[in-house]
């Protein structure tokens, strides 16, 4: 006898079977005249239930017109066996502050093994095995825009075969505002290689994770074209939520099931000029000080920025996956009801909050995201990342691997050797951050393709490597080592681990 999967069109034939196959043994039609062994019921699943049969019933019931497939388990098959979906080429995963063309994004290294493999070497060489691509999903970056032709995008790891970079007409949509793609120089390409940096961790075929995810970019930020200099116009950051929600809803009215996933590697700051008193913790003090968690010369943004935080919410509640970078000005963001989420200080341009996160990426319905350290030995949040309760989720976000612009960040850019014209560059920030977490997703998405903002973020705190931040230091609102009483995790993909070889291990 073997395991065959008993599978039904309509689950009422369940009720009128169920009794016959596995109890009296009646010999009822095409069903053998004894009880048949249940190997597994499958009581999440209506269709479908594991008898233990010998070939011969098993032919036998296959003729019964009730059931729709009898079927041997998959590993009992002769030439089959269960194994990743994909493997890409060894490449060299390197958190340095140097930069090849051969190195790429750490994030895919330290985000896919629970504990840190990078701990005591800044570079690592190795295969990277995947079950989950992102295939099916789309993923709508708001930034500065992205570079079609580079060959992260490429249907195929060695830059050919296409661009998985659609060129979608958001005109299209009838979002009041929009200005056409000839009006701004065109839709796609980027107007200084930020986008196309976020875009690639998200969904580059070699420094990315959902390297099969079709990708859709929303300019916001005017400039020049990257690659020939050109003057690029943008979308109104105040309509880009509209249009994703336009844009997911008309799938759905279409018939389009794809999910939708929004990135978000931007946000409003302000700078402290003439500070006059600071109201901390329910008393007044004058001017300014790191001990009230002013630090620096600029903080994120979110005072009366209610209407776009408004729009994220809506765009989240038709359905897409709101993800955003929590910002890069060491602050600590508060929740509502939290000891330092109603601090304000009075200043040159009126009375601001320092303490809750930029918009729009601190909306209630965004996943918010800081930095992790490339630091070798412990682990910590980096310097500059927003932290404190209304992040998260931690990920790599320090020289991080990706498309980018010809031109120098921390390290000079290199030359792509895929295509002439093309390059790479390691970029740190929030911004870096944010698309690992993005991508993960994309991919749990080909998976789970109606999960909800809230189910993300379970995903995301369950599978998280948790309490492994550590800090230097006392803590205080000063040491930017502190997470600020916030979520000790570390973004954890489950569903993409080398470590775990063959998956029927």
């Amino acid at each position: 006898m073997r395991e065959y999967i008993i599978t039904v069109e309509d689950p009422k034939v369940w009720d009128e079977v169920w009794d016959t196959l596995t109890k009296d043994g009646l010999s009822d039609n095409y069903i053998p005249s004894r009880g048949i062994e249940v190997l597994n019921e499958r009581p999440f699943n209506d269709f479908c239930a594991h008898f233990n049969l010998t070939d011969e019933e098993a032919e036998l019931i296959r003729q019964d017109t009730r059931f729709v497939a009898v079927e041997l388990q998959a590993d009992l098959r002769g030439g089959v066996e269960k194994g990743f979906q994909g493997t890409r080429a060894t490449y060299t995963y390197n958190k340095g502050n140097t930069t090849t063309a051969e190195m790429k994004n750490w994030g895919l290294i330290r985000s896919t093994n629970p504990t840190n493999l990078l701990a005591s070497s800044s570079s690592i060489s190795a295969g990277f095995t995947y079950n989950l691509d992102g295939t099916g999903v789309d993923v709508v970056v708001i930034d500065t825009g992205i570079e079609a032709d580079h060959p992260e995008f490429a249907v195929n790891a060695d830059g050919t075969g296409g661009s998985r970079v659609v060129d979608f007409n958001w005109a299209s949509l009838g979002v009041t505002g929009v200005p056409t793609s000839a009006a701004i120089g065109g839709y796609l390409k980027d107007s200084d290689g930020h986008g196309s940096n976020c875009a690639s961790i998200i969904a580059g075929n070699t420094c990315g994770w959902a390297s099969g995810a079709a990708i859709y970019a929303i300019r916001i930020f005017t400039g020049y074209d990257t690659k020939t200099g050109a003057s690029l116009g943008a979308i109104d950051s105040d309509l880009a939520f509209d249009l994703v929600r336009a844009f997911h809803l008309n799938k759905i009215a279409n018939g389009n099931t794809r999910p939708t996933i929004c990135s978000n590697s931007w946000g409003y700051y302000a700078n402290y000029v003439g500070v006059t008193t600071t109201y901390f913790r329910g008393s007044l003090y004058n001017g300014q000080s790191a001990a009230y968690g002013q630090l620096g010369s600029r903080h994120p943004y979110n005072t009366n920025m209610q209407y776009l935080n408004t729009s994220v919410d809506n765009a989240s509640a038709s359905g897409v996956i709101m993800v955003g970078a929590a910002g890069n000005f060491s602050h600590k963001i508060d929740v509502p009801g939290g000891i330092d989420y109603n601090n304000y200080y009075i200043g040159y341009w009126g009375n601001y909050q320092y303490h809750r996160g930029q918009s729009p990426t601190a909306a209630s319905s965004m996943i918010n995201v800081g930095a992790l350290d490339n630091n070798l030995g412990s682990e910590r949040k980096v310097y500059f990342s927003e932290t404190g309760p209304r992040v998260d989720i931690y990920a790599p976000g320090v020289m991080i691997m990706g498309a980018y612009a010809n031109k120098a960040y921390q390290t000079a850019a290199v030359a792509d050797p895929r295509r002439a014209g093309s390059y790479l560059n390691k970029i740190s920030g929030t911004s870096q951050a944010t698309p690992q977490v993005a991508g993960v997703l994309a991919c749990v998405l080909q998976a789970r393709p109606t999960m909800t903002t809230t189910e993300a973020k379970a995903f995301l705190t369950k599978h998280s490597v948790k309490d492994a931040l550590t800090m230097a230091g006392a803590d205080s609102m000063s040491n930017t080592s502190s997470i600020q009483s916030g979520n000790n995790r570390i973004l954890q993909n489950p569903f993409t681990n080398p470590s775990r070889g063959s998956i029927n291990s």
